[in-house]
């Protein structure tokens, strides 16, 4: 099951985002435990893109904040030094 918990804006790169705050409820058991917790910050517009994740489990904690993307329609073409990277 997955529930809405609330509202957030999030600063991403120089943009201010409005985001739904969407936690997922996990069966007890594996490796999302009831003490363990995801929380995942998604997009309000229609696209509903995962803008940032933030779990914590029982050896640590996990945050991961997207940075860049490209949108689908737009080709992404390097650069040749890019490439050799």
């Amino acid at each position: 099951m997955v529930v809405v918990t609330g509202r957030q804006t999030l600063k991403v790169g120089s943009a201010k985002v409005e985001t739904f705050v969407v936690e997922p409820r996990f069966r007890s058991g594996g490796l999302y435990k009831n003490e363990s917790q995801l929380v995942l910050y998604v997009s309000q517009d229609p696209r509903h893109i995962p803008l940032k994740i933030v779990s914590r489990l029982p050896f640590g904690s996990l945050t991961a904040t997207l940075v860049e993307a490209t949108p689908s329609w737009q080709e992404v073409v390097h650069s040749k030094s890019e490439k050799q990277e």
